[in-house]
């Protein structure tokens, strides 16, 4: 869930079990929340490791004075990331769910 105040602050949640998935990215000028890393990293042209994952069950809280961080709201609980969100809907050009993908064909069908 993700919400703009009337004074200018703004707040991006995330489910405390981590279902959803929810990257950022912030700089002196900017700050941007998707799902996925690579269209930050397509967007903007940053590296991965500038990249970072919002906490479950936390917040991020971008203030109007340009301040951000993370705070959490709810204590995690057991992480559940959906499988189906998190491999199938995402683009394979990030490197962890093309590893995810091909350990799940691994998986799937053993090798001979």
């Amino acid at each position: 869930m993700a919400g703009l105040l009337g004074h200018g602050d703004a707040f991006v949640l995330r489910d405390p079990s981590g279902i959803r998935p929810a990257w950022y990215y912030a700089d002196d000028e900017v700050v941007v929340v998707t799902s996925e890393r690579p269209q930050i990293q397509t967007a903007f042209n940053v590296p991965i490791e500038s990249i970072k994952e919002i906490t479950p069950g936390s917040a991020l809280i971008i203030k109007k004075n340009g301040k951000v961080f993370e705070e959490e709201i709810r204590e995690p609980l057991e992480r559940k990331s959906c499988s189906f969100e998190r491999i199938y809907f995402s683009r394979g050009s990030d490197k962890d769910i093309y590893r995810e993908r091909q350990m799940l064909g691994r998986l799937l069908c053993p090798t001979f």
